[in-house]
This record gives C-alpha cells, sequence and structure tokens, in this order.
C-alpha cells in the first residue's frame, strides 16, 4: 500500500496471498488451458525472490497455508560468493546458465551456476516435502494430487521435474488462469503508462 502511494497510483485491489490463491481457485477454471478440479487436493507453490508460500487447497477452499525462508535470492547469493561477482550479475548468470535437467555442462563455470542452483532447489523442495508431509499426517486420508508452481524462481528451466524427481508428485507451472484475464491488465497499464 505504502509503495502505491510512493509511486501516485491507485490500487484496484489488495489482498492477502491466503485470500487470492482462494478466489482463483473456483469451479471451472482452466490451469494451461486444462480443467481444474475441485475435487483434487492442490499444493499451489509461489517460488519467489525471498520466500516461498506454500498453500493447500481441497474442494475450493486453503486448509494450509505456509511460508518457507527460501527463495531465488539465495542462489543468487550463492553464485555472488563462488564466482566472486555482484548478486546482479548472479541473477543473470542463473537465467541464462541454470537447466536443471542437465548433469553437467561444458563450461566449469556454467556447471558450477547449475550445481550452486540444484543445491538451493533440492533444499527448498525437502522443505516443501516436510509442509506436505506434515499436511498429509495431520490426518487420516489427507492427500495431495498435484503440485501447481508460480513465481520468478518457477522459470528456472527444468524445475518442474527437478522437483517431481524429489516429491514424487506431478508438478505443473502456472502459465495461465482461465479467471485471470491477462490482455485487460495489460491494456489498463498501458493506458497507465501512456498518462505519465
Amino acid at each position: 500500500y505504502n509503495l502505491i502511494r510512493e509511486l501516485k497510483c491507485n490500487a484496484v485491489a489488495l489482498d492477502i496471498t491466503l485470500n487470492s490463491i482462494n478466489k482463483l481457485f473456483n469451479d471451472n477454471i482452466k490451469i494451461n488451458d486444462e480443467s481444474y478440479s475441485l475435487e483434487d487436493t492442490v499444493a499451489v507453490i509461489d517460488l519467489g525472490h525471498d520466500f516461498t508460500n506454500v498453500n493447500i487447497i481441497s474442494d475450493g477452499n486453503v486448509l494450509f497455508t505456509r511460508i518457507i525462508n527460501y527463495g531465488g535470492s539465495l542462489i543468487d547469493i550463492d553464485i555472488a560468493k563462488q564466482l566472486s561477482i555482484s548478486e546482479e550479475e548472479a541473477e543473470n548468470q542463473k537465467i541464462k546458465i541454470c537447466n536443471l535437467s542437465r548433469e553437467a555442462l561444458s563450461d566449469i563455470q556454467s556447471s558450477m551456476v547449475n550445481d550452486i542452483a540444484k543445491a538451493q532447489v533440492k533444499n527448498w523442495t525437502h522443505e516443501i516435502e516436510k509442509l506436505l508431509n506434515y499436511y498429509k499426517n495431520k490426518k487420516e486420508g489427507n492427500i495431495i494430487d498435484k503440485i501447481y508452481i508460480y513465481g520468478g524462481s518457477s522459470n528456472l528451466k527444468g524445475i518442474e521435474i527437478f522437483m517431481k524427481d524429489i516429491v514424487n508428485l506431478p508438478i505443473t507451472r502456472i502459465h495461465n488462469l482461465s479467471n485471470v484475464n491477462w490482455s485487460k491488465i495489460k491494456r489498463s497499464e498501458e493506458r497507465r503508462v501512456g498518462k505519465e
């Protein structure tokens, strides 16, 4: 809210992640053009820059939510330390080089960057796995059918397969939701920028 005020913008809506997720994951939506079923219990995970936000949804309701203090910035910090470069350059290296589905890369620096990313993502995934197991053990009959990931760190190449191999559940990166009109948001942003 303070950022919006500082930028002299008007907020269309402000909400907390838990409530936003609850509103988005309802009946008759499509995720990546595939129908979503309220009968499924899904983990919706925001792989962010500083935090990972885990929400478990069943029958259209968020039943469980936790925040993990792991995010993409930790990869940048580790790369910067190992290669003695700035965190900004480390982030560029991460975006350019990382491919978690590859075993070895051609040069030593690329291989090091990839290994650092893999180690961090493995840590996150183990923490996520602990939360999923906690939810499943909390009550008899609790299951998780599928995981959806989104957020900046979900753009790391090969992350879906890498995480799936650890948690042994289907993982899909969210590209689009049928109940979110991106073109309307884009037009609104273009109009706003045109006025400035």
